[in-house]
């Protein structure tokens, strides 16, 4: 598809393309959620080059068969089915999330888990396996996030992702004016 190094750009999902409809702080349903604001969609109609998604779901438990999964699945399939309706190009747009080790996990995959979820890059790392990595041209590539240290944010967890992905960061504020 790209004749040369393709730039990406790469959001968090939580708090950044989304938000809560309920004003909680994480979605209770499948339908709990909307743009984060007017400007998100014009945004994201306008970009062609690879959207990549990369959350951590805490509240996610990785099986399944459990309710947070099935529920959490079912909201990406909601907006990317609304990204779909509005000309966004879906077949361009890639997600990686990182959910919560289940209680009862015992596998030898435990230091995976902690890889995946960001600060750290595991989910990056999949991407370009996934994508090519020969293929991206990273010093162009943008991650956009709401983690960013910032005196009210719970964590700067997207921003040193960025930094350790070498991608430039912006908070949503900035980049969905």
């Amino acid at each position: 598809i790209y004749d040369s190094l393709t730039p990406i750009i790469s959001f968090d999902l939580d708090g950044t393309l989304v938000v809560t409809k309920t004003k909680g702080k994480f979605a209770k349903f499948p339908q709990d959620w909307k743009w984060f604001n007017y400007k998100t969609l014009t945004n994201l109609k306008q970009i062609k080059i690879p959207i990549v998604i990369f959350t951590n779901q805490g509240g996610v438990v990785a099986t399944k068969t459990s309710k947070s999964y099935n529920n959490f699945h079912k909201r990406i399939e909601l907006i990317l089915e609304e990204l779909g309706k509005r000309g966004v190009d879906v077949q361009n747009v890639w997600i990686y999330a990182s959910p919560k080790k289940s209680a009862s996990y015992k596998g030898d995959n435990e230091a995976q888990f902690d890889n995946m979820r960001k600060p750290n890059i595991g989910m990056f790392e999949e991407f370009l396996k996934d994508f090519g990595k020969d293929k991206i041209n990273v010093q162009e590539s943008l991650f956009i996030g709401d983690a960013a240290g910032r005196k009210n944010d719970f964590s700067n967890s997207d921003l040193r992702f960025a930094h350790s992905c070498q991608l430039k960061f912006k908070t949503p504020e900035d980049y969905f004016v």
